[in-house]
């Protein structure tokens, strides 16, 4: 919305509209920002509460074992968000994009159908649509668990350690 061509949006647009749909595009992340910070805070005290529990119980030398599984752990993730963020964006891209495609034959005077152009409307239409389902389903679905096996194996591994080590 920011980022649209002066001359063929602003114009075009009412005031209100634009405050309207700024506005509530606020709202959604005032809104969404405190439940995702608790959600996160807990997860992260949860864990490391029970870390520190197990860290108390076993011996040192196997705690000091564990170390670079905790480091692995944190490799995966890293190499998670290296691709789901890339994802992520393009998939935002595609569909401002798409809804570009969608405003400019909302308020196109000529008809798409007229001009022959039908065709190549849903061509366009179509890749965007299949870009943003597959980066989507990419992110959430299976680099997701692809992450979560690997992190699901290494603390399985640390849990063999420490049953092992006692």
């Amino acid at each position: 919305l920011l980022r649209a061509p002066s001359d063929r949006f602003f114009d075009r647009q009412p005031v209100g509209r634009l405050v309207n749909r700024l506005s509530f595009d606020l709202r959604q992340v005032d809104d969404s920002v405190g439940p995702v910070v608790v959600a996160l805070m807990s997860f992260f005290l949860g864990m490391c509460v029970t870390q520190m529990f197990i860290f108390r119980v076993l011996p040192w030398p196997i705690v000091l074992m564990s170390v670079p599984f905790f480091g692995v752990m944190l490799f995966f993730m890293y190499l998670y968000r290296g691709i789901a963020v890339p994802l992520v964006f393009h998939s935002k891209f595609c569909l401002s994009q798409l809804q570009d495609l969608q405003s400019v034959a909302l308020t196109s005077n000529v008809s798409i159908r007229a001009c022959g152009m039908n065709d190549e409307f849903m061509t366009r239409f179509n890749g965007y649509s299949a870009n943003i389902i597959r980066c989507n389903y990419l992110v959430y679905h299976i680099c997701k668990a692809w992450v979560q096996s690997r992190v699901f194996l290494v603390y399985g591994s640390l849990s063999c350690i420490h049953v092992l080590g006692c």
